[in-house]
């Protein structure tokens, strides 16, 4: 498990340093932290690994998700965008041991170093290093040298903007996912959140020659995935991507978002069963409802985390479960209220 999580340089954080716990949950406004947390968790593994996400690697999904316009590049990864300044550091301690990754620019790329060993190494700056591979600050290529070696076990982010880009994956390996019986046992579960059964999920035709991924219900009928509603498309395809990788730790960000409270005690639910397999869980929301719930199911192993950016610095406040329960009770928006509460 991972305890703690030391960031430098890294996106919109220049430092802060986090514990973990078997279940966090981070809570906080935008701009305070928790996607970096999430995504520097996520990328530490090893940045350039596939994972279930169309055709991506770690890497190259996050700039995915924060690409604007034309920009392309890992330009965006450092305090600033300015990756001539130094290093960006990601330090862990798992296991009893540090864990790190460091991104530095050297001769018109970013270098992906590691103090673990891999099975090559590379001069840098005079030096020998551990490097996983390369990536371009103004274009989105990369070079790969390693991307089988894992800093840590693996990790999976969900995020609600990712949809599209796990439903191609989806397509791209349904055979497999559908032998594996898993696309049966989700559906099983969703129906427990909705007045309908549904039976299974396949991909077949809609209109025109085109494919869609469908419920397939009891009585025959077929739904399109997208048309069951966000919060119940989110859930099952989250619960199938999960499947896929069975990961060690799973991330989520905006975990309450699309889901009403039903569906998000069911994913509360969820999580206290990847608990009890030894998973460890990181999430993020702005909803103090959604911390009450996630909580409330799991409070032995949960540690909640109200995240704050000061000047680039991370602040952070532990906040229990029964001040959680004053604050919802008393009205308190985290999104606009979190400088009086750090």
């Amino acid at each position: 498990m991972i305890e703690r999580l030391q960031l430098e340089g890294f996106r919109g954080i220049k430092a802060g340093e986090i514990q973990l716990a078997h279940l966090t949950i981070l809570v906080g406004p935008n701009n305070s932290g928790k996607t970096s947390i999430l995504e520097a968790l996520f990328l530490l593994p090893n940045p350039l690994r596939k994972v279930p996400y169309g055709d991506h690697t770690a890497a190259s999904l996050i700039e995915h998700v924060h690409k604007t316009l034309d920009s392309e590049g890992y330009a965006f990864l450092f305090y600033n965008y300015d990756y001539n300044a130094g290093k960006t550091r990601l330090q862990c301690e798992a296991y009893g041991e540090p864990h790190t990754l460091e991104l530095a620019h050297w001769r018109d790329y970013i270098w992906l170093i590691t103090n673990r060993t891999l099975r090559s190494r590379n001069l840098f700056d005079g030096k020998e290093v551990n490097c996983f591979g390369f990536l371009s600050p103004a274009a989105s290529g990369q070079t790969i040298v390693d991307d089988t070696t894992f800093i840590l076990e693996d990790s999976l982010l969900f995020n609600p903007r990712l949809m599209e880009e796990a439903i191609s994956y989806l397509r791209s390996n349904w055979v497999s996912i559908i032998n594996q019986g898993i696309t049966k046992r989700v559906a099983k579960e969703a129906s427990k959140l909705t007045y309908d059964t549904y039976e299974d999920l396949t991909i077949e035709p809609y209109l025109a020659g085109r494919y869609a991924v469908y419920a397939y219900m009891k009585d025959g009928r077929r739904v399109r995935l997208g048309d069951l509603g966000d919060g119940l498309q989110s859930y099952m395809v989250s619960r199938i991507l999960y499947e896929v990788s069975r990961p060690q730790l799973l991330l989520w960000d905006d975990v309450e978002a699309h889901f009403n409270p039903r569906i998000l005690h069911a994913v509360a639910l969820w999580v206290g069963e990847l608990l009890r397999e030894g998973r460890q869980v990181v999430v993020s929301t702005h909803s103090l409802e959604a911390v009450r719930i996630l909580a409330g199911v799991n409070q032995e192993q949960a540690k909640i985390q109200l995240t704050h950016l000061k000047d680039g610095e991370l602040k952070l406040r532990a906040l229990t479960f029964e001040e959680v329960e004053e604050l919802t009770k008393a009205g308190v928006d985290v999104r606009v209220g979190e400088q009086l509460l750090i």
